[in-house]
């Protein structure tokens, strides 16, 4: 009731001395009125205490104030005086309605998410794009994670993983089904027209798919939970059916509208919308055009029908007022001659958010003949006579039950705008009054919003009795839904979401009413420039066939909602038909002979809701790309090759919400430096719901290794850690190389066009592998003359020549004893070793230590013994020249002691001829074959030298810190009598 006095203050206006409080409250009035439809059946207190705000003083006489009479219709009008003594309760149900928005959009509550930008490619779009699947569950309850659908319809893409999907619900509004003038809303007086509960109606989300789904229909896996319970349920007596479908909705990377695309129609479980999103730039053509007119909810079906034959009766007794009851079953329905028998009178109402009628008028554009069975009954009590069922125009109710034959008018379908009335009875009839308003009542507007919208309702049809085939008079159908978001929007072009008008009776029947125009939703991300019309309006009220008999009422205009751009707009309503001059075939009148057009609609500029799953211009996915190395120094080998190990990441990044789309056909490589070899790869990890769609593997031996093809999503990644082997003809340094991660452009033009992301090596030391040599440090010391041995430490005597200061030695204060030198300026041992004489004997030791950055593999070490002195054979045993001090087994080596026979433990004293050990001496001119200088020439070593080769079964490991490990550090010791 509030609704209907809230419209007929618009109309009629205030009286002067509560303007200035209606002008103050109409928004909060407006307000009340969206947000009441939500609360549900258990606040409908609300409701009562809001519509006793007015006092209705209707300036008709009471004795006239009846239903039946139905004045109103005549050109009489009421006003509303507001109950100021009201004021309180008012403003007490404003705070309760403020305390529960939490509640009533939970859609929202959930951060936004993103799909798969440019997943469809580039295309010039024509015909149907979208997939359409039933949903098959009673109920899909808020929070699930999977849908249950049906075979699908339109387009034949089934849905694949991170396809963007569209889950609305169509039909779930609950309707008072009494027959009387309550019917509808459950109000007495007034409109026999509207709802009890809109439920969810109209509300809709996007979700991602993240499985792949059949034609044929299955279980469809969502990004995240649903916000709203979506419900579907055959029509009961008490309730009209209920319906939600699930739209696969094109992603493409740009696209292009150069012909007509639209939906496929709605046939009561699906259809009627034509949704997309676009990454980049949507292009109209001067021809290009979305066109759903007529695809949204069907007009009710023309039936051409004789009355019960109870004859032409025509008084107060029999005369025929019904609000609602069941349909006829019929043969024939739609064609002449009129079938006869029970329930054979009266017209179909349209389809709307509460139900589906039982005969309903076939869908699409331009207008059909044909009219569908549907078999059941889709609204609660029946689907014909003159109340209208939420937004869905009423079908005429013909007073003559017995023939059927005053042929009224079908009301208008609503959406956001009210449909209009249907015309009059035929007044040779004998009734009080002759003339009877009992023409199908308009459907109620939704108030729809950028959250809830709605396809244009159906309208009713007249009633007929003499029709012929193919011109038995429907309800015109509503107009569609057209949802577009897209980077930009360009070029000039036309949306039409048009309600239209039904068949045309061609005999002495009454008119079908308009159907209402439907809903678009478009958006361009970014400001464009485009030239777009769009016309969401309400169809026009039929004529009727003959003079005197009822004409259809206007469709209500439509609902468009734009951002990023400015088209022009029409929301027009359809007018009311007229009735004919005279007999059929005769010119039409001016007098639309009770029938009314329906109300204009609304055209807002407003942010479009991303509902749950953000624009694909808002969700451009950039990968990044990182590389590191486990192996960050690696040793040149002396010959063959050496392995270093990589690790690139490929990641698509997360904040919240989420800022980035899934990037599809995912290829990383990694262009080696030269003479690295890719070899092996370690492993491959997907992770964050990255996975793996195509496998393809590099080939050993490629410089350019490549993975592919990955699908990673926002907050996922993938790691691949492999082996490559560099060649001994690498040169020592240090190696930077960049890792690439390419991808399918999201906002490509051209199939196959694909955009990358690269690792810059310069911006770390990450996957830095530097080449490096084995290395020992040497350092030499007299440590004995004349057999007494050298006690001091010369640390870091001459570090110009020599690495006495290198931390990795064990201990420079206790491990590198001897002299440089003992001379009578600097005697060594307090003074009593200052210089040698001929025949004494000078002990030599030389300290090495692997100091590389790994350990030293065949180390030769090769001292040529000194001028004037001779080398001595028999020092630590007969015929064993060389002492080698190398802790192989653990622990720190001692202190050589030559004075005993024994060389101790950490000792090895080497025999001067080859052998099995690893000593040799070379006497006078003798070389040895691949030995260092000056080793491999004898010219070089007059005197002859020692030769010792370490590691040749066992490397020397490099030292890690002072001492550690032992066996990275040790001495050889020989001795040289001077001539």
């Amino acid at each position: 009731m509030f609704k209907k006095n809230l419209k007929a203050n618009r109309k009629l206006g205030l009286s002067k001395s509560n303007k200035l409080f209606a002008i103050a409250s109409r928004s909060l009035l407006q307000f009340l009125i969206a947000f009441y439809e939500v609360i549900g059946s258990g606040l409908n207190s609300i409701r009562k205490s809001l519509n006793q705000l007015f006092a209705k003083n209707d300036s008709i006489s009471p004795k006239h104030s009846s239903r039946r009479s139905e004045k109103k219709y005549t050109g009489r009008s009421k006003t509303y005086k507001l109950n100021h003594v009201s004021l309180t309760a008012l403003f007490s149900i404003v705070l309760l309605i403020t305390s529960q928005l939490i509640f009533l959009n939970p859609a929202y509550a959930i951060p936004d998410v993103c799909g798969t930008p440019g997943k469809d490619n580039p295309t010039a779009l024509s015909n149907v794009i979208n997939t359409y699947y039933p949903g098959t569950s009673a109920t899909a309850s808020t929070g699930a994670s999977s849908i249950d659908i049906g075979t699908s319809r339109g387009a034949t893409t089934p849905i694949t993983t991170g396809d963007l999907l569209l889950v609305i619900q169509m039909q779930d509004a609950a309707i008072n089904s009494s027959n009387s003038d309550a019917y509808g809303d459950g109000v007495v007086g007034g409109n026999a027209s509207g709802w009890t509960n809109l439920r969810t109606s109209g509300s809709y989300q996007y979700v991602v798919a993240t499985n792949s789904v059949a034609l044929t229909g299955g279980t469809v896996t969502l990004s995240q939970p649903l916000a709203f319970t979506f419900t579907n349920v055959n029509a009961t007596a008490t309730d009209g059916q209920r319906r939600y479908q699930v739209i696969r909705v094109p992603q493409y990377a740009s696209a292009t509208i150069s012909s007509t695309v639209t939906s496929y129609p709605w046939d009561g479980s699906v259809g009627g919308v034509v949704a997309l999103d676009v990454a980049s730039d949507l292009t109209f053509s001067g021809a290009g055009v979305i066109d759903v007119n007529g695809q949204g909810f069907r007009g009710g079906g023309g039936t051409n029908l004789g009355g019960d034959g109870s004859g032409n009766a025509a008084n107060s007794a029999t005369q025929n007022s019904a609000y609602v009851h069941n349909a006829p079953t019929v043969t024939g329905i739609g064609v002449s001659p009129a079938p006869t028998g029970a329930n054979r009178y009266d017209g179909s109402k349209g389809e709307g958010i509460a139900g589906t009628p039982r005969y309903t008028r076939d869908g699409g554009f331009p207008p059909v003949t044909g009219v569908t069975d549907n078999v059941v009954e889709g609204y609660p009590q029946g689907s014909f006579s003159r109340g209208a069922p939420a937004n869905a125009g009423g079908g005429g109710t013909d007073p003559n039950k017995g023939e059927n034959a005053a042929n009224t008018g079908g009301g208008g379908g609503a959406n956001a705008g009210a449909g209009g009335k249907g015309g009059d009875s035929w007044i040779d009839n004998n009734f009080t009054p002759a003339r009877q308003p009992f023409g199908g009542f308009g459907g109620t507007a939704v108030s729809p919003s950028v959250n809830r919208i709605f396809l244009g309702a159906g309208a009713g049809a007249g009633t007929s009795n003499n029709s012929t085939t193919g011109n038995v008079p429907s309800g015109g159908g509503g107009g569609g839904m057209v949802i577009v978001r897209s980077g930009r929007v360009l070029g000039s072009g036309t949306i039409n979401a048009n309600g239209i008008q039904g068949v045309s009776p061609n005999s002495t029947d009454g008119g079908g009413g308009g159907g209402a125009g439907g809903t678009v939703l478009i958006q361009s991300v970014t400001a464009s420039t485009s030239t777009i019309a769009i016309s969401a309006q309400g169809g026009a009220g039929l004529n009727s066939g003959y003079r005197e008999h009822g004409p259809g009422g206007g469709g209500g205009g439509g609902y468009i909602a734009y951002q990023g751009f400015t088209p022009t707009t029409n929301v027009n309503p359809g007018a009311a038909g007229f009735m004919l001059t005279g007999a059929a075939g005769s010119s039409v009148s001016t007098d639309n002979y009770g029938a009314t057009s329906g109300v204009i609609g609304i055209v807002e500029s407003t942010p479009i809701p991303a509902a749950e799953v953000k624009p694909g211009a808002l969700c451009l996915p950039s990968l990044t790309v990182t590389k590191t190395t486990s192996t960050p120094t690696v040793t040149k080998p002396p010959s063959g090759t050496t392995t270093a190990t990589y690790t690139i990441t490929s990641k698509n990044p997360v904040t919240s919400p989420a800022t980035s789309g899934n990037a599809i056909n995912v290829a990383v490589s990694d262009l080696l430096p030269t003479n690295f070899i890719y070899a092996s790869t370690t492993s491959i990890t997907p992770s964050g719901g990255a996975t793996r769609t195509t496998t393809s593997n590099p080939t050993v031996g490629d410089t350019n290794p490549t993975w592919g093809s990955f699908t990673i999503p926002s907050g996922g990644q993938v790691q691949i850690i492999f082996n490559v082997t560099i060649s001994n003809a690498v040169p020592l340094g240090t190696y930077q190389n960049p890792a690439t991660a390419t991808y399918t452009d999201p906002t490509r033009v051209t199939s196959g066009t694909t955009t990358s992301s690269s690792y810059n090596p310069a911006s770390s030391t990450g996957e830095d592998v530097t080449l490096v040599g084995a290395s020992i440090n040497l350092v030499k010391r007299i440590t004995a003359i004349n057999g007494t041995s050298i006690t001091g430490y010369i640390n870091g005597a001459d570090t110009a020549t020599s690495n006495d200061s290198d931390t990795n030695w064990p201990s420079v204060n206790t491990y590198l004893r001897g002299a440089i030198d003992c001379t009578t300026a600097s005697p060594c041992n307090g003074g009593t070793i200052s210089s040698v004489v001929p025949g004494g004997l000078i002990e030599y030791t030389i300290y090495f230590l692997s100091n590389g950055a790994s350990p030293a593999r065949n180390v030769q070490l090769c001292d040529r013994i000194p001028v004037n002195t001779v080398f001595q054979t028999d020092t630590y045993g007969s015929g064993n020249g060389i002492l080698l001090g190398w802790n192989v087994t653990g622990g720190v080596l001692p202190l050589p002691d030559p004075t005993t026979s024994t060389v101790g433990a950490g000792k090895v004293a080497l025999n001067n001829v080859p052998d099995a050990d690893a000593g040799q001496f070379l006497a006078t001119n003798v070389s040895v074959t691949n030995a260092p200088a000056p080793c491999n020439s004898g010219a070089t070593n007059p005197n002859g030298a020692i030769l010792v080769r370490l590691g040749s079964a066992t490397d020397v490991p490099n030292a890690i810190r002072p001492g550690t490990p032992t066996n990275s550090y040790g001495f050889i010791r020989f001795q040289v009598r001077v001539n």
